[in-house]
């Protein structure tokens, strides 16, 4: 399911968007130092207005929490991502500290060779055009988006 859902970037931390109580900030430490490839939209997540620095990722039982800009230290592709559990709130002591807890599970290997690929296409052709929208952007010499 993790990889037929869209996200910017193919990034696995557009997902934590999705649970109740988050909230991407904007700006913040991580905009200039913890870039996540193709994904712009990613600053700092805040689960339940806890501090984006007490969330804690584990990857695979291992702790992968930044120490300096509190985010995520190795981001796994999402093709090799099985399974993302956020908790917030109260969960038992196994899943360490923090306000919220991201817990990613990777994919097991096999003794065969697999490979995936995808194209990132963002190009002016794939944008929605809108022949009401060019005709009034004529007439009053604007230049709105449809």
């Amino acid at each position: 399911m993790i990889e037929d859902l869209p996200s910017a970037g193919r990034d696995i931390t557009n997902f934590l968007e999705l649970s109740a109580g988050a909230s991407n900030l904007s700006g913040g430490s991580q905009l200039a130092w913890a870039q996540h490839g193709l994904n712009n939209n990613f600053a700092e997540v805040s689960l339940n207005v806890a501090r984006p620095e007490s969330t804690s990722f584990v990857l695979d039982g291992v702790a992968d929490t930044d120490t300096f800009f509190g985010g995520i230290t190795n981001t796994p592709t999402q093709f090799s991502v099985q399974e993302v559990k956020i908790r917030t709130g109260l969960y038992s002591a196994e899943y360490g500290q923090g306000s919220g807890q991201v817990n990613i599970a990777v994919k097991s290997g096999t003794n065969s060779w697999h490979g995936q690929a995808y194209e990132f296409i963002q190009n002016e052709a794939f944008k929605p055009r809108s022949p009401l929208q060019q005709q009034l952007n004529e007439i009053n010499d604007t230049a709105n988006r449809p």
